[in-house]
C-alpha cells in the first residue's frame, strides 16, 4: 500500500487511475456535487491486496477530493507489508464497523474497536494493522489525498 499510495502521489493520480478504474480527477467539483449515484452491492471497484487488505470504493461524487472507501484487515493483514510507517498527503477519517484494528500513529499505539471512529493528517507517519483473530472491518475517507505530499 505504501507503494501504490508513493507512485499514485508521485504521478499526481488517484489509485484507481494507476489501476487503470475509471476515475475523474477533476477539480471542478460544481458539476459533480449536484449528481446523484446509486452503487449497487457488490459493484464498487475492489484492490485486493496480498498482504490481506482490501479496499472497496463507495459511491462519492468523481473529483470531489474525497475518497470513500469500506476497508477490510483479515486477520494478521496491515497497510504495510514491511513494517514501515506510511504518509501521504490528505486527512483519513475511519469508523470501525467490527474486528479490531490496531492503529500506529508517530510513536502511539491505538486499539480501535466498533464503533469507534478516527482522524488524523496523514502526513504523519501511520500503519493500520489486523493483530486479532477475526476480520476486522471499517469505512473510510481521505480527503485531499491528491493535494501533494509522498509517501
Amino acid at each position: 500500500m505504501a507503494t501504490l499510495y508513493a507512485l499514485a502521489n508521485l504521478l499526481e493520480v488517484s489509485a484507481d487511475d494507476l489501476l487503470g478504474m475509471d476515475s475523474n480527477n477533476s477539480r471542478d467539483t460544481s458539476a459533480t456535487v449536484a449528481r446523484f449515484d446509486v452503487q449497487r452491492a457488490g459493484e464498487g471497484p475492489v484492490i485486493e491486496m496480498e498482504n490481506g487488505v482490501r479496499w472497496e470504493r463507495l459511491a462519492m461524487a468523481q473529483g470531489g477530493g474525497v475518497e470513500a472507501l469500506l476497508v477490510t484487515y483479515e486477520p494478521g493483514a496491515s497497510s504495510s507489508i514491511d513494517g514501515r510507517l506510511m504518509r501521504h498527503a490528505g486527512v483519513e477519517y475511519g469508523y470501525m464497523l467490527e474486528g479490531v484494528l490496531t492503529l500506529q500513529l508517530d510513536f502511539d499505539t491505538y486499539e480501535l474497536s466498533p464503533g469507534d471512529s478516527l482522524h488524523f493528517e496523514s502526513s504523519r507517519p501511520h500503519m493500520l494493522a489486523n493483530r486479532g483473530a477475526v476480520t476486522a472491518r471499517g469505512v473510510w475517507f481521505v480527503v485531499g489525498r491528491h493535494e501533494g505530499a509522498s509517501a
